[in-house]
């Protein structure tokens, strides 16, 4: 397996996608943007790498975000063989520009939630119509729980109910 890894990071592209993915899970527009090429181009060298089992990638909606694994024997391979790859001055921009976009990911997130908060109440209404949610978060709680949390997004009903 060890010579499909080394053919997979032969590339200076690929070894700059291993880089960012080290550090973060991006979506494939996401590190079009960063390294400033196409996109086929790009999802042509994420196949490559995920194919030789360096990258993982879960759909999420419209998008496929792309990772190192998070352990295994290609997790193993890539800590042990990273440290001789030097770090460039454009792996470097890469990772400032990546840590950018997720602040701008995380500030449109933010953005996007409060334009909605006045409505949260009747957007809940419409796509749960019925549906009593906080009644069947509580009936699915054993009983004598210690704990909880609601970390959902909303108003904080189910924490009130419970």
């Amino acid at each position: 397996m060890a010579l499909l890894y080394f053919k997979a990071l032969s590339d200076e592209t690929r070894l700059r996608l291993i880089h960012i993915l080290l550090h973060y899970e991006l979506s494939v527009n996401e590190l079009v943007r960063i390294l400033d090429m196409g996109q086929s181009r790009v999802s042509r060298h994420l196949k490559i790498l995920t194919e030789a089992g360096l990258l993982t990638s879960r759909r999420d909606g419209l998008w496929v975000f792309y990772a190192v694994p998070r352990s295994g024997e290609e997790r193993e391979f890539l800590r042990a063989a990273m440290p001789f790859v030097q770090a460039d001055a454009a792996m470097r921009a890469d990772l400032n520009m990546a840590a950018q976009m997720l602040e701008e990911r995380a500030l449109k997130t933010r953005q996007f939630f409060n334009a909605i908060a006045e409505d949260w109440d009747e957007l809940n209404r419409e796509v749960l119509g019925t549906f009593d949610l906080p009644h069947a978060v509580c009936a699915a709680i054993p009983e004598n729980f210690g704990m909880a949390v609601d970390l959902g997004c909303g108003t904080g009903a189910v924490l009130a109910r419970i």
